[in-house]
């Protein structure tokens, strides 16, 4: 997966349950009745794409070693 898919996937992942937060006080407040429906679609989706996600992060920092950033200290 490339680094603009990526990042595309993440920012999805917060913003789809904002979003379906937001569906669900419109339907609440115009009695649409969806919610339910709206709510497995989202969860199901979420679920997916933070186990794609997951994986593809497994994958890439595998091989790649990680050394923590040092702080310069002025003397």
């Amino acid at each position: 997966m490339s680094k603009k898919l990526h990042d595309i996937c993440r920012f999805c992942q917060w913003f789809i349950p904002a979003l379906a937060t937001f569906y669900g006080v419109l339907d609440k407040a115009f009695g649409w009745g969806f919610m339910p429906i709206v709510a497995t679609i989202v969860s199901g989706l979420v679920t997916f794409l933070g186990v794609i996600v997951e994986h593809d992060s497994s994958v890439y920092f595998d091989d790649k070693t990680i050394v923590p950033n040092e702080m310069e200290v002025e003397g």
